[in-house]
């Protein structure tokens, strides 16, 4: 009897259509929360257009599935087995993500963590988070401002009314050698 009325929620749920409380919960959770922080901490390298490591978190087949390490990148239920969660509690700042930003906070850290441990609900219309993505910008390369990676720019070429400033005899001696000056 106990198992009939524990379903019991689910199957109502099932027949109206609708998702029983705790479900729409975690996907709220993911939604108002997880979403947002994932793609503006994440995104910018590991969206559509740049996967660095393979690795992408705006798709959820993607994000679950990892990237070129071959660690899953999501565990749902599971965050110690999550290759994201490692990275973004590591305290190991060569593999700590975000690897170009501050870290997550603690608050954030744990937020990701009961997302992933209640069962990682990545709701089917946001199974791509496109939308939420920061404008890509452009990666400078370190030394990319020094002048010597300037494009070179047409220099000015003198008058010829500067030649007036010319002492008569070099320019006497200059025209005998069919200098210009």
């Amino acid at each position: 009897m106990a198992v009939v009325a524990t379903c019991l929620p689910v199957v109502r749920a099932a027949e109206t259509g609708s998702q029983p409380p705790a479900a729409a919960a975690r996907a709220a959770l993911f939604r108002d929360t997880v979403a947002p922080l994932l793609a503006a901490k994440c995104g910018g390298c590991h969206g559509p257009t740049g996967a660095e490591s393979g690795f992408r978190i705006d798709d959820r087949g993607h994000a679950l599935a990892g990237g070129d390490s071959g660690a899953k990148g999501i565990v749902p239920g599971d965050p110690a087995r999550s290759e994201v969660f490692k990275r973004i509690t590591t305290a190991d700042a060569e593999t700590r993500m975000p690897a170009d930003g501050d870290p997550l906070s603690t608050a954030e850290q744990a937020v990701v963590r009961e997302w992933i441990a209640t069962g990682a609900a990545w709701p089917d219309d946001l199974a791509s988070l496109t939308a939420l993505l920061p404008a890509a910008t452009p990666k400078r390369l370190a030394g990319e401002g020094h002048w010597a990676f300037q494009p070179l720019l047409p220099a000015a070429v003198p008058l010829a009314a500067a030649t007036a400033a010319v002492p008569p005899a070099a320019a006497a001696s200059a025209g005998a050698n069919n200098a210009v000056l």
